[in-house]
């Protein structure tokens, strides 16, 4: 698609291509940026996430855990963590430290 939109023109190569001018535009750009290397899926890993839990609030909110058998509301209180609720459950869980309850039925 880039080499035939830099032999004829980006629209033709949308018309060609099924596809809009902007992708065309985009992937023109990109190749023109970086040749080859520019048209290849790039990763997203490694991206700073800024609400992540810290390894030392995950611990000490499984350590907590292990020691009281409190839930995840007690141990946010405890701590005072400023995750949500449902993060810390899901850190719990994750953890193992949650036993689903036997139904009687």
């Amino acid at each position: 698609m880039v080499t035939y939109a830099l032999k004829h023109n980006i629209s033709k190569a949308a018309v060609e291509f099924k596809t809009t001018r902007k992708t065309v535009r985009k992937w023109v750009e990109s190749y023109k940026k970086d040749n080859e290397n520019g048209l290849r899926n790039k990763s997203r890993l490694n991206q700073k996430h800024p609400n992540k839990l810290s390894e030392d609030i995950l611990e000490q909110i499984i350590q907590y855990r292990k020691r009281t058998q409190l839930g995840a509301y007690y141990i946010k209180d405890s701590l005072d963590i400023k995750s949500s609720l449902k993060t810390i459950h899901k850190k719990i869980k994750q953890a193992g430290l949650v036993v689903k309850n036997k139904s009687k039925y």
